[in-house]
């Protein structure tokens, strides 16, 4: 799947944020480069009692492409958004370990019942 134009990855973003409840957010989303994410294929800094958050999404020139899976923009889109409604402030505690894990769980779930629905849609 071809990574979405930096355009299209805001629109992309505006319709998680509509599903997501996040309308009333403002969110910037932006490809960032390797060195800006360090290990992570995105980051999220949100500011909930502003209902703001900043989203860095890795760069796809800089995906590694010898990972046993091919990057998905949307999945770590809907994963950094759902930051904005569990973000840790204690980086490496077992709370921290775990709410990584709840995110990514509902963020693949949401994705891949989005393209199931596309794809009924389509037949």
């Amino acid at each position: 799947m071809k990574p979405p134009s930096p355009d299209a990855l805001s629109d992309l973003c505006a319709a998680w944020q509509a599903r997501l409840g996040l309308g009333d957010w403002s969110i910037v989303v932006a490809y960032r480069r390797a060195f800006d994410l360090g290990h992570f294929d995105g980051r999220c800094s949100p500011v909930p009692e502003r209902r703001c958050a900043v989203i860095g999404i890795l760069h796809p020139d800089d995906y590694d492409p010898t990972r046993p899976w091919a990057q998905d923009v949307e999945h770590t889109l809907v994963h950094e958004l759902l930051h904005c409604y569990h973000h840790a402030a204690d980086s490496g505690s077992r709370a921290e370990l775990l709410e990584e894990q709840g995110v990514e769980a509902a963020a693949r779930a949401l994705v891949d019942l989005r393209r199931a629905a596309d794809a009924r849609r389509r037949r």
